[in-house]
């Protein structure tokens, strides 16, 4: 007997290229199944995020939502202790905001925020602008490399 195996409803929006309405819908999901200050942080980054970038494309990757602009640009993670708003190309951006932290990945930086309060949503909201702009810069000019 064959058991087949079903996949998280997360999955489907990055494997099969599912369309904007189903991918808000997988990200609702995922925001759903949050509680507490997590669930408000990320609703109120992923505000700020379709707002600064209203070009991205809003998917669900690797059990997250991703922003993509010219390729990945930005994500959003939530954890237990804080909620991750993270950049592809955040070691580029470090220069501009140094208060990016690393880990996942040699390029890769994230923001940490622990309290829906700390939300500094100018400040937000002009890194993932510029985060943008560094992917359209970097495929125009042919480095397609994070």
């Amino acid at each position: 007997m064959s058991t087949k195996r079903t996949a998280n409803k997360r999955e489907p929006v990055g494997k099969n290229r599912a369309s904007a309405g189903q991918a808000r819908g997988y990200v609702g999901e995922y925001i759903r199944g949050l509680s507490g200050w997590q669930k408000q942080v990320v609703s109120e980054l992923r505000s700020l995020v379709l707002a600064a970038a209203p070009e991205a494309k809003e998917t669900m990757k690797w059990g997250q939502p991703v922003y993509d602009v010219n390729g990945p640009c930005c994500y959003i993670s939530a954890h237990a202790s804080a909620v991750n708003l993270g950049f592809w190309r955040g070691k580029e951006l470090m220069r501009e905001y140094p208060e990016l932290e690393s880990g996942g990945g040699k390029n890769m930086r994230h923001i940490k925020i622990r309290d829906p309060k700390a939300l500094r949503k100018p400040q937000l909201s002009a890194v993932v602008r510029r985060a943008v702009e560094l992917n359209k810069e970097k495929v125009t000019s042919g480095r397609t490399s994070a």
